[in-house]
């Protein structure tokens, strides 16, 4: 390793500024966030209890966004298999983990619709009205945030009214103080999940610019810019961040 690759505790090195889901990452990258992002289990936990309120009938829509390798899609198959039939799409912009994921949820085309798409969420074509309940499980804090906004109001007019969109990011402190003791925190937490020091230092050198979260305040704006009005904080761990956003 040169003293220019960082290591990041998945399997390879990376350059400063240049993560990326890359294909070598795939078959170890459930266990890699699950060690990366405190509670993410419980992230997926909550997604899946939460249908329970949208996804009630035949032929009701789940749209789930930077889907990866399809985990959160094959609980949610699960949790409702022999009920309803549901019409599932992941959205995935990486090709080998819309490969991975469509693997995975083969075994559920039997009762349910699933469709695992390769495509940007920047140019993806959203149809208006047409979903019950859309997820972003730590992906736009990967998209530009001249970028979020738009997005944002096409997951909105996605909706059909009474819809929810369940929005989980990482996010800043509310200023310089509360950020370095979050950082703080983080860092012993991965240490805690058997990551080095190096591997941590490293992980957050490759990050840069490439992952641009912003404090709760900005998803907020973020959020009511889009048209929500109705949100609530559905969990907090350190500054991972879920919310609860009813059309």
């Amino acid at each position: 390793m040169t003293k220019k690759e960082l290591q990041l505790g998945v399997g390879d090195s990376k350059k400063p500024a240049s993560w990326a889901f890359s294909e070598d990452i795939v078959e170890n990258f459930d266990d890699h966030i699950q060690r990366s992002v405190p509670r993410y289990k419980d992230c997926h936990k909550l997604a899946v209890w939460l249908s329970d309120f949208y996804l009630t009938q035949d032929n009701d829509v789940f749209v789930d966004l930077g889907s990866t390798t399809g985990s959160l899609v094959d609980k949610l198959a699960s949790h409702h298999s022999g009920r309803n039939k549901l019409d599932i799409t992941g959205i995935e912009i990486e090709p080998h983990f819309v490969d991975f994921s469509k693997k995975r949820n083969a075994k559920h085309q039997n009762q349910h619709k699933i469709e695992i798409l390769t495509a940007d969420l920047k140019s993806y074509e959203f149809t208006p009205n047409s979903a019950n309940y859309i997820s972003s499980l730590f992906t736009l804090q990967f998209i530009k945030p001249n970028n979020r906004a738009e997005i944002l109001k096409n997951i909105y007019d996605t909706l059909v009214w009474g819809g929810a969109f369940i929005y989980f990011e990482k996010v800043r402190g509310a200023d310089a103080r509360f950020q370095d003791i979050l950082n703080y925190l983080l860092n012993l937490e991965k240490s805690d999940q058997n990551f080095n020091s190096e591997e941590i230092h490293g992980k957050t050198m490759s990050l840069v610019g490439k992952m641009e979260p912003f404090s709760h305040k900005g998803n907020l704006s973020l959020l009511k810019q889009a048209g929500f009005s109705d949100i609530e904080v559905i969990f907090k761990f350190i500054n991972f961040q879920g919310y609860l956003c009813i059309k």
